[in-house]
C-alpha cells in the first residue's frame, strides 16, 4: 500500500499489486508499497486481490469478542445461507474468479486469526468458525471450477 496523496493533512493509502510494488514518493513521506498496512494497533488492511488487484480486506484483532474479525467486503462474499464464502471476477456478469486468485485471497488472510467474517451486506455475517468456513469454501470453490466436485455443494 502506498500513501499517494494528502487529504485534510492525512495520507491517502491505496493498495497496489505486487507487480507495482515500488517505493513511491508523496508530499508527506516516502514509503514502500506492501501487502498489509496497520492502521491502528490491531486494525490491519490486507491486500487480498480478487476481482481487482487492489482488493482490500480489514482485519480487526479485537473483533468478535477478542477472537478476531475479518471484514471481507466482496473479495470473499458471504453466501446467502451464511454457510460459505464465494468468489467472483464479476458479480454483475457472474464470471468466476480463477483458482490462483482464490488461493491468493486465502493466503493473504492466513496469518491473521479470526472467528467472524463480516461480508459486504450488513446481514451477511459468519458469526463463528469463520477461518474454518474460509478453508472449506476455498476447497469447495476450487473443486467446483476444476470440475471435480461430486454430489451436492453443501
Amino acid at each position: 500500500m502506498s500513501a499517494v496523496g494528502m487529504f485534510h493533512n492525512r495520507s491517502v493509502w491505496l493498495v497496489k499489486s505486487r507487480a507495482q510494488r515500488t517505493a513511491v514518493a508523496t508530499a508527506a513521506s516516502r514509503r514502500e508499497v506492501v501487502s498489509t498496512l496497520t492502521l491502528l494497533p490491531g486494525v490491519t488492511l490486507i491486500r487480498g486481490g480478487g476481482h481487482f488487484p487492489g482488493g482490500t480486506m480489514l482485519h480487526w484483532a479485537q473483533g468478535a469478542e477478542g477472537r478476531g474479525a475479518l471484514l471481507s467486503a466482496d473479495i470473499a462474499t458471504v453466501t446467502t445461507d451464511r454457510k460459505f464464502l464465494s468468489f467472483m471476477r464479476s458479480y454483475p456478469n457472474l464470471i468466476p474468479l480463477s483458482a490462483r486468485e482464490v488461493e491468493g485471497i486465502a493466503g493473504a488472510v492466513a496469518p491473521f486469526p479470526f472467528d467472524r467474517i463480516y461480508g459486504h451486506y450488513f446481514d451477511r455475517v459468519i458469526a463463528s468458525g469463520a477461518k474454518d468456513v474460509l478453508a472449506r469454501s476455498v476447497a469447495r470453490y476450487l473443486a467446483a471450477i476444476a470440475g471435480t466436485a461430486r454430489g451436492p455443494m453443501e
